[in-house]
């Protein structure tokens, strides 16, 4: 595919075109990658750095709201695969129905779930209690076009809808050129650590209800 109309999950229609590392929208207004070992690395850096800190026979799960087509979580698997750790479940989720581009899920070595919904939705319907002796980490990935994420990441009830409804462990936040989160989610949920890892990255540490 060299260029082709695309519609993005708020119905808005842009034109993809191939780059260097994957897809991306003609305007640069945003990047839809494919490339295994592409950019993007400030996130890679952050999981090597959960798998140096985390016991090694920790479960976990881990959620990545704006997976987009999901090669994030391929990698994700792939590392924690090499390195004997087990993984209960990864789930994505994103606002854009990005069909065969995704990745797929035959891919994956571990239970792989991919919700093409809006983030706030699949909070609703979303209940991670059961996951209870799992270490929960939820990456919060949520851009549209540009570099700035989508306002409903400086919203309150979504913090608390996150911590309500997910009860995670860690918390980390792409928040790429946007404003820091630290201080809506100060005054939404109780957390114990806070950490600025990259220039990008906030990453939050909780305690599990």
């Amino acid at each position: 595919m060299s260029s082709s109309k695309f519609k993005l999950g708020d119905g808005s229609e842009v034109r993809l075109t191939k780059g260097l590392h994957g897809f991306r929208v003609e305007d640069n207004s945003a990047t839809i990658t494919r490339d295994y070992n592409g950019p993007f690395g400030y996130m890679k850096d952050c999981y090597r750095k959960f798998l140096s800190e985390l016991k090694k026979d920790e479960k976990l799960s881990i959620i990545h709201l704006g997976s987009g087509l999901g090669y994030d979580l391929l990698w994700i698997n792939d590392l924690f695969k090499n390195n004997n750790r087990n993984i209960e479940n990864i789930v994505g989720v994103d606002f854009t129905d990005y069909k065969d581009l995704r990745v797929s899920e035959d891919k994956f070595d571990y239970p792989i779930e991919f919700y093409n919904m809006d983030a706030d939705e699949y909070l609703n319907i979303t209940n991670f209690d059961k996951f209870s002796d799992t270490t929960v980490i939820v990456f919060v990935d949520l851009f549209l076009k540009g570099i700035k994420p989508i306002d409903l990441v400086y919203k309150n009830e979504f913090w608390k809808k996150i911590a309500d409804n997910i009860n995670p462990n860690y918390i980390v936040v792409n928040r790429c050129s946007g404003n820091d989160t630290h201080d809506i989610v100060k005054n939404s949920i109780p957390f114990q650590t806070y950490d600025k890892s990259s220039y990008s990255l906030e990453v939050y540490g909780l305690e599990k209800a």
